[in-house]
């Protein structure tokens, strides 16, 4: 890496990183972390639906 090209002189860990691409770890976790989000949601959806459909509301008597 040309740090001249960037007009400094010496860069700390996190900005070689962002200036690399970042870190594939990283956004492997994001992806994850995304992926889990959507499974709870989806559960969260799931049981409000369950529990809506138990309720009677007695319309059909």
């Amino acid at each position: 890496m040309n740090l001249n090209k960037l007009n400094v002189t010496e860069l700390n860990a996190q900005e070689v990183l962002e200036v690399e691409g970042g870190n594939k770890y990283k956004k492997a976790w994001k992806l994850i972390e995304k992926g889990l989000t959507l499974i709870g949601v989806a559960d969260a959806v799931e049981r409000f639906v369950d529990g809506w459909n138990s309720e009677s509301c007695g319309c059909n008597k």
